[in-house]
């Protein structure tokens, strides 16, 4: 199963440096997600915590 990291309120992916994902150590996957309208993301910002959350769930689907 993937280990999703939803990035916090003003921070980017940028913030993990270009091989971020390299301190998961030996888990298997990592996935990093900027949510709609954040850093390089496209879309609307979402303004409620159950839009950030349907955003995370859509793109978790999406790995599926």
């Amino acid at each position: 199963m993937p280990l999703v990291f939803n990035q916090h309120y003003l921070g980017t992916l940028d913030l993990l440096g270009p091989n971020g994902d390299g301190w998961l150590g030996s888990r298997p996957r990592g996935d990093l997600f900027n949510n709609a309208g954040v850093s390089s993301s496209s879309g609307e910002v979402p303004t409620t915590f159950e839009q950030m959350a349907a955003n995370a769930i859509a793109f978790i689907k999406a790995l599926a």
